[in-house]
């Protein structure tokens, strides 16, 4: 009998779907450990017994960190770009899983964060040089005005006043590639703007058309599955403003449930595709069944 290691790692970690004519690649990149002292706006009974209704242990959670590729067939676009450790040790992923996917860093075209914390940016360097060669980002102008801001960064919290740094750093790697945008916009390739600010304050959602199917990529909207849908006034430390985060949560989350739109998210659990339902006062998040094709093969019963 042969004795083999186990591996630690999940096998799967890049998952597509098709959208109309577009393909997008969901891409795991890794998780981070965070406990309830995140946690602002929500008492600790109601935090475990949140994750005990979600049979999940007490205390905090394990949370997943997702970047999306989308192929237009034209284009390789990204929405994030993971965090390249700087969340933690488990959380660097990203050039493994393009390989993964079949690109290459040269592959991607376009990448245009949903924010810019470290975890959404974090992969865009590579001992402090642009890790993607051919890439361009394009930024909220709001989100770009406050991370480049002395003044901001002179007011924040200790544990956070690198992340202004590291989207300096970004800013100057990718010089004449960096372009920024204003709320609303039309980014092109079927992909619109969407303001969702709080958490901090160019924090946007991107909803995705192809041939009539739409997808709403929205960042961290929700952080947590278990705690954020049946009790959307929570936010965490990281948050800017946490009482617009929570109107822009509501109105996110009224959005998707009242168009049943498709939607996904750096945070849920991986590969994070789902739809968002009423639940009363509150919502629940209700994931996609696992597509077994890519290719949108017809249903073809055998019996």
């Amino acid at each position: 009998m042969s004795a083999i290691a186990p591996t630690r790692v999940q096998a799967t970690r890049a998952y597509r779907r098709k959208l109309g004519d577009y393909e997008i690649t969901a891409l795991s990149d890794g998780f981070v450990d965070l406990s309830f002292g995140v946690w602002q706006g929500i008492e600790q009974e109601a935090f475990d017994a949140a994750l005990t209704d979600h049979f999940m242990p007490t205390g905090g959670f394990r949370n997943g960190i997702t970047s999306f590729v989308i192929n237009t067939g034209a284009k390789i676009i990204m929405i994030d770009a993971g965090a390249a450790g700087l969340f933690g040790p488990n959380s660097y992923h990203f050039p493994d899983n393009l390989a993964h996917a079949g690109l290459t860093a040269a592959d991607i075209d376009l990448v245009i964060p949903t924010h810019a914390h470290p975890d959404h940016i974090g992969a865009l360097l590579r001992d402090g040089q642009a890790s993607l060669p051919n890439a361009e980002i394009r930024v909220n102008q709001t989100e770009l005005d406050f991370w480049t801001s002395e003044a901001a960064q002179a007011k924040a919290p200790d544990f956070m006043r690198g992340w202004w740094d590291l989207v300096r750093g970004v800013d100057r790697a990718y010089a004449g590639r960096l372009t920024s945008f204003a709320d609303n916009a039309a980014l092109g390739d079927g992909i619109t703007h969407m303001p969702f600010p709080g958490h901090t304050p160019g924090h946007s959602g991107y909803l995705i058309e192809s041939a009539g199917e739409q997808l709403l990529i929205w960042g961290d909207l929700v952080v947590h599955h278990a705690i954020q849908f049946p009790h959307p006034q929570a936010s965490m430390i990281f948050d800017i403003d946490p009482g617009l985060g929570h109107q822009s949560r509501l109105r996110g989350l009224d959005l998707a449930a009242t168009d049943k739109l498709l939607t996904a998210a750096t945070h849920l659990p991986f590969p994070t595709f789902g739809y968002v339902a009423r639940r009363g006062d509150a919502y629940q998040w209700v994931p996609e069944t696992w597509r077994y094709d890519v290719s949108g093969l017809a249903w073809q019963p055998v019996v």
